[in-house]
């Protein structure tokens, strides 16, 4: 490196803060933040929500994932500054000390932007009712973000939080980047993840930031309960089954397939029901069968079984329990925005509550319809409409 390099640096650096504090639009900006600074942690917060909810595409779109993987690199670069800032070892540089007093307010911004976009995915790709455990537990992520920007906790927090973002993040990333899901590239994104945070940890304590090694050793026992969780929430079937996303899927008297796409027949309902598109409830007369359609959202690369669990509600001595009647697995292929089409059907059905899961080969749970059956009116004439699912 050429030695004048490091002065002439310095200088564009000082240059451009000086450009800042002449610039009125800075000045007005930096005096309202400092106002307001005891709110502008949640306002930052909420505008990383805001934006992501207004941005956000497919889960593999290429853009968004540039996007979040920014956020992720920025996120521990103001890491590194607020922790810096706590024990008053920042460099004396002047873009740095520019951009110090907002250090906080970008972990807010930026760790708000993350869990928004994850709360938004791993909603699209989960049955609520499987899932509802590790919903819950990302609000909770995002009401602790609130309290990152107090000295007194936010590094330990905020170093958990981070190895827990980027866990979330592997745990679609690496699937649709290899093409294919299992238990174990959802353990290499949270060794991954350990890693990485792990290394920032070292750098942290290299800089004096921690008081000894101890604290460090803190860290690491933080990620690995948060890695523990998460492999208990993967095998419980609480974390949704991201990057798969179930677009549709309904109950029909029948399914075509048809050079426009798949014909969905459904019984006419009544005028009361107008909005109704499907065969729910089921009436049964003699000879029907009972289709099950879904369309399955899958990124481009991304190929992986999924079954269609046909369950009867029944009441038993030990209460109500759901028994499965049948168990229908077909391969998913990606690279359809309106999802990867496919249908099961049952004959003979009995009378009842009746639901199908759509589950991933390992068991979790993509989406659920409940429905029921009865007896068709005997001697009824029954009409049907047809609609198309391209």
């Amino acid at each position: 490196m050429n030695p004048s390099s490091a002065p002439a640096a310095s200088n564009r650096w000082m240059r451009w803060s000086h450009y800042l504090e002449r610039n009125r639009y800075y000045r007005w900006t930096r005096r309202l933040y400092t106002r307001y600074a005891d709110i502008a942690p949640a306002v930052f917060f909420g505008g990383g929500v805001l934006w992501d909810v207004l941005t956000l595409r497919q889960i593999d779109h290429a853009v968004d994932n540039l996007i979040l993987a920014a956020y992720i690199v920025l996120l521990g670069g103001c890491i590194v500054l607020a922790a810096l800032r706590v024990v008053h070892r920042l460099p004396a540089r002047p873009f740095l000390t520019t951009i110090e007093p907002f250090s906080n307010a970008g972990v807010q911004f930026f760790m708000g932007g993350l869990f928004s976009a994850y709360v938004v995915y791993f909603t699209r790709s989960a049955s609520l009712t499987a899932s509802a455990v590790f919903l819950v537990v990302l609000v909770a992520v995002l009401v602790a973000n609130e309290f990152l920007w107090r000295d007194s906790i936010n590094l330990y927090l905020m170093l958990g939080l981070y190895f827990l973002a980027l866990f979330c993040f592997f745990t679609f990333f690496l699937p649709i980047l290899v093409g294919s899901m299992s238990y174990g590239l959802f353990v290499a994104g949270g060794l991954l993840s350990m890693a990485l945070v792990g290394g920032l940890a070292l750098l942290l304590e290299r800089w004096n930031v921690f008081e000894s090694m101890q604290q460090v050793g803190g860290v690491a026992a933080v990620m690995l309960a948060l890695f523990v969780g998460m492999n208990i929430a993967y095998t419980k079937n609480w974390i949704p089954p991201v990057p798969l996303s179930m677009q549709a899927g309904n109950i029909y008297h029948e399914v075509e397939v048809t050079s426009e796409g798949y014909a969905l027949t459904y019984e006419t309902p009544p005028w009361t029901r107008f909005w109704r598109r499907s065969s729910t409830p089921f009436a049964y007369a003699e000879g029907d069968r009972v289709y099950f359609f879904a369309a399955i959202f899958a990124p481009t690369t991304l190929q992986t079984d999924v079954v269609h669990r046909w369950q009867q509600r029944r009441e038993t001595n030990e209460g109500i329990v759901w028994q499965t009647t049948d168990r229908i697995p077909y391969t998913v292929r990606g690279g359809r925005i309106e999802g990867f089409r496919g249908y099961t059907f049952k004959s003979n059905i009995q009378p009842g509550t009746w639901r199908v899961d759509v589950e991933t080969e390992d068991g979790r749970t993509l989406g659920r319809v409940k429905f029921d059956v009865f007896a068709a009116p005997g001697g009824a004439e029954r009409s049907f409409r047809t609609r198309i699912y391209e």
